[in-house]
């Protein structure tokens, strides 16, 4: 949240090592029961038939997938924002980038306070990834800073918020044989970010930044209003 702001690199890095060190703490012992020595294609394999066969996992995925791709494709264009549209240069780069942080950070702690308050996980997950979608699109038409920022913090409250249960889900029901082939599978989802930004980058180079960021956030909303329809998703809980 303040890293962006102050071009925080050594505070990042700084906060890398401090996550390692506690993760080294770590003490996890193997469950032999569930333990495999079939090969690492035929485990990769079962991952990705589970995931395919079983539509409520495959759907949330799909879900992280297109956040990836289209809805954080932003992040690439926002040097335009600051520069073009607000002239506001690097400082208003570094604020753009806080912004969303301080949503994500207010929305972590609303999905570790009250996510056992919500009566419908699954209706309020999928709203919420609507939510992000149409943030984005009002975002791209933002006539000032200020309604940008505003937006932004919304932006990172409702990705943070519907992605945490996510990924929670996730974890807590996938077999624990195929818990860490099923992780994989949604982490990969990460790694495609720079092909959002790559699609994003060619949207605004044929028309302009303000078009690419609301067809993302349009994408996203799509895709969740879509899974909306699905009795099965809107019964997670």
């Amino acid at each position: 949240m303040i890293g962006p702001s102050v071009t925080g690199f050594a505070l990042a890095a700084a906060a890398s090592v401090g996550a390692l060190m506690l993760y080294s703490r770590l003490r996890v012992s193997a469950d032999p029961s569930q333990s495999t020595h079939g090969r690492l294609v035929r485990q990769l394999f079962e991952g990705l038939s589970f995931v395919a066969h079983d539509f409520v996992f495959a759907a949330l995925i799909g879900l992280a997938l297109f956040n990836a791709v289209f809805g954080l494709s932003y992040v690439t264009l926002l040097p335009i924002f600051a520069d073009v549209y607000f002239n506001t240069g690097s400082t208003g780069f570094g604020l753009l980038n806080a912004a969303h942080g301080i949503g994500a950070f207010v929305g972590t702690l609303t999905v570790a306070s009250t996510a056992h308050l919500i009566a419908r996980p699954g209706t309020t997950l999928l709203l919420t990834a609507v939510g992000m979608g149409l943030a984005l699109i009002v975002f791209a038409t933002s006539p000032s800073m200020a309604m940008a920022l505003a937006l932004l913090v919304l932006v990172g409250f409702t990705n943070t918020f519907y992605l945490t249960q996510v990924s929670t889900f996730i974890q807590s029901n996938v077999p624990d044989r195929l818990r860490g082939r099923v992780l994989s599978i949604y982490a990969l989802c990460w790694n495609l970010l720079p092909l959002g930004g790559l699609i994003g980058g060619v949207l605004a180079a044929t028309v302009h930044a303000r078009f690419a960021v609301a067809f993302g956030g349009a994408m996203v909303a799509l895709n969740a209003l879509l899974l909306l329809t699905s009795r099965r998703l809107r019964a997670l809980g």
